[in-house]
């Protein structure tokens, strides 16, 4: 009888059987090392350090720049000095801000003419009549000025006498950049006086935006390190224009009527040239009277005006119309007759359409 031989897969389950449990031992140890340090499950909430209380009293560290609101109420401006480019204003300025930098100490008005003429009275004082911001309920603290003092802004004259302009107040702080301090509108309390009025002049209302101002320098402080520092800027602008009637009557409707007696020189007979010519000659003197008048009221400047181009092309006129006479009397010495009343013809019509139409041009180009 054959030996009885154990099948492979009876041995493998007795080994199994009997290391079975070791084995699972050491599976559970591995497992235990492996996540000895892994982190709790989600569903159960961190732990929460304890942070000991700040005291109340305590501020908050300010996080950006420092924001002051200011605003303007213009008053007064006496005076537009279209020669020197500069005008007067009287006006109402006020700080609102909370925080350790006083504005009031440092804000410069940028565009004005002579410092030393300034006059900033503070509405808030102490005892000894030195500024001292008035603290609200609130916290924040106010001051306000009264100022007086003339402003310089250019004044370009290209379209005189149809110019239009803005007079304008400009605001920066002198010492902090706009990474310390920004400036803010008070929109609804800045404005100007209802019954203001400049003679002359048509104002529109006014407006206010805050922008920046850049320096390509450190102004000489080795401890800045930066030469491209902005500061925060507020501008106040008027658009003011010139009333249109009343300057066209001054200026244009002067020169037009010269224009107009010079082209009687047509209606004269031609033989007589010595009439013709004291017309032409009286009205080349006029218009230059007339311009020399007009000048006096603006600055020496080198551009063209309009003003000038008008008064350019009356000289045109008054020369055409000379030139036509002369050729007119001409025609009759030659005895000539019928060519002399076609060049009268046409040298009025040529003229008189030809100056109105450009003058009209130049009107309605400068609106």
């Amino acid at each position: 009888m054959a030996p009885f031989r154990t099948k492979p897969r009876s041995r493998f389950l007795r080994i199994l059987r009997f290391c079975g449990p070791a084995l699972a031992l050491v599976i559970v140890l591995l497992m235990r090392v492996v996540y000895a340090d892994a982190p709790p499950p989600s569903s159960a909430p961190p732990a929460q350090k304890s942070v000991p209380a700040s005291p109340p009293a305590a501020a908050a560290p300010r996080s950006g720049p420092q924001k002051i609101t200011v605003g303007l109420y213009l008053q007064n401006v006496p005076e537009i000095d279209i020669k020197t480019n500069s005008f007067s204003a009287e006006f109402y300025l006020w700080f609102l801000w909370d925080g350790d930098i006083d504005p009031t100490l440092t804000y410069e008005l940028t565009n004005v003419v002579n410092v030393s003429e300034l006059t900033k009275i503070p509405i808030f004082v102490d005892a000894s009549g030195n500024s001292a911001p008035d603290t609200l309920p609130d916290g924040r603290k106010l001051q306000q000025f009264h100022v007086y003092g003339r402003f310089g802004h250019p004044f370009p004259l290209g379209r005189y006498p149809f110019d239009h302009h803005d007079i304008e107040i400009s605001l920066e702080d002198g010492r902090h950049a706009a990474d310390a301090l920004v400036h803010e509108l008070d929109a609804k309390g800045t404005s100007m006086r209802p019954e203001l009025s400049i003679p002359g002049w048509t104002l529109s209302p006014m407006e206010s935006k805050v922008g920046r101002s850049k320096f390509g320098t450190t102004f000489g402080d080795p401890r800045s390190g930066r030469s491209d520092e902005s500061y925060s800027h507020v501008d106040f602008t008027v658009h003011i224009e010139r009333p249109v009637l009343g300057i066209i009557s001054k200026t244009v409707v002067p020169i037009a009527l010269i224009i107009l007696i010079t082209f009687g020189a047509f209606f004269l007979q031609p033989i007589d040239i010595d009439a013709r010519l004291c017309l032409t000659i009286t009205a080349l003197i006029s218009a230059v009277a007339l311009q020399l008048t007009a000048a006096t009221e603006l600055p020496p400047t080198g551009a063209l005006l309009l003003l000038d181009k008008i008064y350019l092309l009356s000289y045109v006129a008054i020369l055409a119309v000379t030139f036509c006479s002369i050729g007119v009397n001409r025609y009759m010495h030659a005895e000539k007759p019928e060519a002399a009343a076609r060049v009268d013809r046409l040298g009025l019509w040529l003229t008189a359409g030809g100056y109105f139409g450009c003058l009209v041009f130049l009107l309605l180009r400068a609106q």
